[in-house]
């Protein structure tokens, strides 16, 4: 089996050291090449890959003939396009290779949970799915401020190697949704920690050393939603 991850330990910012803090993964920018296919990275992960790209993490990995734990090592090369739908469940070999993803995961197929806000203060930037768009909701706040999970779930990327987003977390809450956090300051989770809704995962950050902002997206079988949608009103 290969596993192939570069760790990187991040520098402790401006608060001093937390013992609490542990390192996140560095990530590095990889491209399509000519022929449509992405060549891994030191520390990449399918589901960065899937959500660089705007995929459904299961359709990259059909596409490419990986079963959970979706294992990819440096220097493979990963088709990037939509593989077919899977069958419905209870029928056909997908149906077989979802449930082997649940288990392996430790994940439900359905997070029933109410979805919670993952940080306070005041929504600077809105969804747009047309036109100008933006992908997700920013808040503003103040640097340092606690970010918390929205939902329960299992961490599947920590670092900053998708730069549009700087200092990254995305949590999988299910077979079909995933959350994701961005611009934080410090990460205090590692990919495959297991997260409690409510649970601080990082700290508000800034976006190119501007405003304390985060960007939060919702993403349904790679397609993103808007997360006003989905949280409870205030």
């Amino acid at each position: 089996m290969r596993v192939l991850v570069l760790v990187a330990v991040l520098g402790l910012v401006s608060c001093g050291h937390n013992p609490d803090k542990v390192p996140v993964v560095e990530r590095s920018e990889g491209r399509l090449n000519n022929s449509g296919y992405y060549v891994v990275q030191p520390g990449d992960s399918l589901y960065s890959i899937a959500w660089n790209y705007g995929l459904d993490y299961h359709a990259l990995a059909r596409s490419n003939g990986l079963r959970s734990p979706y294992t990819i090592g440096v220097g493979d090369k990963l088709r990037i396009r939509a593989a077919p739908a899977p069958a419905p469940a209870g029928g056909g070999s997908t149906g077989s290779a979802a449930a082997v993803s649940r288990s392996a995961s430790g994940l439900p197929a359905t997070n029933t949970e109410a979805w919670k806000w993952p940080a306070s203060g005041s929504v600077s930037r809105f969804y747009s799915g047309s036109g100008n768009l933006h992908k997700g909701i920013d808040f503003q706040g103040k640097i340092g401020q606690p970010v918390v999970a929205a939902k329960s779930g299992k961490v599947v990327y920590a670092g900053r190697g998708l730069k549009a987003y700087g200092l990254l977390v995305i949590v999988k809450h299910d077979t079909r949704y995933l959350s994701a956090y961005a611009y934080n300051q410090s990460a205090y989770v590692k990919e495959g920690d297991k997260v409690k809704k409510g649970q601080q995962i990082a700290n508000m950050g800034s976006k190119n050393g501007g405003q304390a902002i985060l960007h939060f997206e919702i993403r349904r079988d790679g397609k993103t939603l808007d997360p006003l949608k989905l949280l409870p009103r205030r």
